[in-house]
C-alpha cells in the first residue's frame, strides 16, 4: 500500500512540476530509484511542443535498431548538442545542456526516445548535428 502511494505522490508531482514548466522545453532524464526498489530506472520527459505527434507519425519500432546503435548516437548527439550549446554563436535550439552519463545504462526506452528527441529537432529546426549522417 505504502509503495502505490508513494507511487502516486511521485506521479502527482511530476505531473505538477510538467504544469510549471509547460512553456520551457527542454529534456529531464531522471532516475526513479530510492527506497522503492533496488534496481535503478530511468525516465525521460521531453517537453518540446509537438514532439508526440511527430515522432508518433515519424519513428520506426523500438526494435528497428539495437539498444547499442541508439547509445552510440546518443553519445554522439548529445556530445555535439552540449558543444553547442556552451559555444557562442549557437543560439536557439541549443538553450540547455543535456545531462547524459556516457557510462550510464539508461535503458532501451529512455535511449531510443532520446534518440527520436534528436530526429525530431533535426526535422522541425532544419538543422544537421552531425556532419557525417544523412538525415
Amino acid at each position: 500500500m505504502l509503495v502505490i502511494m508513494v507511487r502516486y505522490i511521485l506521479i502527482l508531482s511530476g505531473f505538477f512540476v510538467l504544469l510549471g514548466c509547460s512553456s520551457q522545453k527542454g529534456i529531464v532524464i531522471s532516475d526513479s530509484a530510492g527506497e522503492i526498489s533496488d534496481s535503478t530506472q530511468y525516465e525521460i520527459i521531453i517537453s518540446e511542443p509537438g514532439y508526440d505527434s511527430w515522432v508518433a507519425t515519424n519513428r520506426k519500432p523500438i526494435w528497428y535498431h539495437s539498444h547499442e546503435y541508439y547509445q552510440n548516437f546518443n553519445k554522439l548527439y548529445v556530445n555535439e548538442w552540449n558543444h553547442r550549446a556552451t559555444v557562442a554563436g549557437y543560439d536557439f535550439p541549443y538553450d540547455y545542456q543535456i545531462d547524459y552519463n556516457i557510462w550510464v545504462d539508461y535503458g532501451l526506452e529512455v535511449d531510443y526516445r532520446l534518440f527520436w528527441y534528436f530526429k525530431f529537432v533535426q526535422d522541425k529546426y532544419d538543422i544537421k548535428l552531425l556532419s557525417t549522417e544523412n538525415r
